[in-house]
């Protein structure tokens, strides 16, 4: 009976040390795509704090449609409009 508890309580010990095991580390391709979406990301939340229209037009697709929690739908065109409302709506304070 203990031994069978031992090998129980190994085995939970090996999954709880394999689990908490550092996965490999990301290919080049992997970390040059994930630095160049941080770096997309950091420059739309510049954007939007700033209420820079220009910088915003060239990040949003034609296609891009909004609706707010009212149910209000903006495309790329209004949403140009008045970035500032934009920010109110998507809950961005400056």
């Amino acid at each position: 009976m203990k031994q069978i508890l031992l090998i129980a309580l190994l085995t939970a010990a090996t999954f709880t040390v394999v689990a908490q095991t550092p996965t490999k580390a990301k290919s080049g391709a992997d970390a040059k795509a994930e630095q160049e979406i941080r770096q997309l990301a950091n420059e739309y939340a510049k954007a939007m704090k700033n209420l820079n229209a220009d910088a915003l037009a060239s990040m949003l697709t034609e296609e891009m449609i909004l609706s707010d929690g009212n149910g209000a739908v903006s495309d790329k065109a209004k949403m140009l409009e008045n970035p500032q409302k934009l920010n109110r709506l998507l809950g961005i304070h400056i």
